[in-house]
């Protein structure tokens, strides 16, 4: 279900909610700070939306702050004890961990490429974390977006 090939034909569906990434982000670069964690999560479930329902959340009130926190308690319910911990051979292996890794190596290059980064004024980076079964950044990373390219049409 989720080899090569069937990468390769969502690889249309990925590019698209990038580019719509990019153009968003582009469209707030007003010097503003923006959450970089938050356009990359926005990002990458709207692409899994679209691979698996053919559509995305679009700008509904509280959907994302309610998929992440779900998403959040599923991680602490993979992390608990399971069987297959005690008994190796049981152990499977999440056939969509190539397409995720692939989707945000893809997302994160575009995002990084199109435009610089920097750190709002008088702001040092902060790199704290949260211990837990996934290490998340204490405070989120938020930065200021200054587009490369002088035209939205040239992403």
């Amino acid at each position: 279900m989720y080899g090569v090939a069937s990468r390769e034909e969502c690889y249309g569906l990925r590019k698209h909610q990038v580019r719509n990434s990019v153009k968003e982000v582009y469209k707030r670069c007003s010097g503003a700070a923006l959450d970089f964690g938050e356009i990359a999560f926005k990002t990458t479930a709207n692409a899994i939306l679209s691979m698996l329902w053919g559509g995305v959340a679009g700008n509904h009130e509280g959907f994302y702050g309610e998929l992440r926190e779900l998403e959040s308690e599923m991680l602490m319910l993979m992390g608990a004890p399971n069987v297959s911990d005690f008994i190796p051979a049981l152990r499977r292996v999440c056939p969509a961990q190539r397409l995720a890794v692939n989707t945000i190596k893809y997302e994160l290059a575009t995002l990084l490429h199109s435009f610089d980064w920097k750190l709002p004024l008088e702001t040092e980076l902060e790199l704290s974390d949260k211990f837990g079964f996934v290490i998340k950044k204490m405070n989120p990373l938020v930065l200021v977006p200054t587009p490369r390219l002088s035209n939205l049409e040239l992403y």
